[in-house]
Parts: structure tokens; sequence; C-alpha cells
């Protein structure tokens, strides 16, 4: 029975000394993320009988890689400072958040609304070009 004891006590004080998910795990959960997003934006504008489809699929798909590109370089962020207190990462991830959000709208709605409207390729409405007439260049 000392045996046992003696393994199992040694066993429990070793611990790991970061907590953090290993990097398969994020990089399958960020592509996961990413593919689900263009795959629900893509149903939802087929469903919706937005005109140009196969053209915006191209742009779309440019906007999920930056939005890729963007979450990386927060992961590696936030991978960098692991160790620190839960206050200092929630505050770090909020920080760096914010301009990758800014980042990540202004790639979306050059990419899709604007670009979209200049090429004069849709009638929009109010809430994308105006007060819902054409599309003014």
């Amino acid at each position: 029975m000392s045996g046992i004891a003696s393994q199992t006590a040694t066993t429990a004080t070793i611990a790991p000394t970061t907590s953090h998910v290993d990097r398969s795990v994020a990089l399958w959960s960020i592509f996961g993320f990413w593919a689900f997003y263009f795959l629900l934006n893509t149903v939802r504008m087929a469903i919706s009988w937005h005109d140009d489809q196969l053209n915006m699929i191209y742009r779309r798909g440019a906007v999920v890689l930056v939005g890729i590109a963007l979450t990386f370089v927060m992961y590696f962020i936030l991978r960098r400072i692991e160790g620190k207190s839960m206050r200092f990462l929630v505050t770090t991830a909020f920080l760096v958040s914010i301009p990758a959000s800014i980042a990540y709208a202004s790639v979306n709605y050059a990419a899709l609304v604007f670009l979209h409207c200049r090429l004069g390729r849709a009638v929009c409405g109010a809430v994308l070009c105006g007060k819902g007439g054409p599309c003014r260049a």
C-alpha cells in the first residue's frame, strides 16, 4: 500500500506550469470558426437571392482570410502573455480586439459594400448607400 500512496502523492504535486490549449486545438478552432462563418454567410446570401453571388464569393473569401490573419495576430499576442493574471489577460484581449475589429469591419465594408456599390452592380438600400436610390460613386 505504501508504494501506491507515494506514487499518488508525487503525481499530484507535479502540475503543468502553463494551462494553455494545445496549438493544434487553437488552429482548428480558428479555421473551423471562419469556415463556418463563410458557409453561413454564403448560404444566407443564396437564400435571400442577392445578385452577383459568384463574384461576391471571392470577396467574401478575401474577407475571411483577413479575419483569419487578424485572429492569428490576437492568438499570438495572447499566447505570449499567457502566464499573467486573468485580469491582465482579459484587459489585453479587450484592448487587442478593438483595432482588430475596426480593421475587420473596414475590410468587410470595403470589399462587400463599398466596392460592390462602386462597381454599379446593385441598387442598394438606405443602409448601404444612402437614401434608397441607386448607389452613388
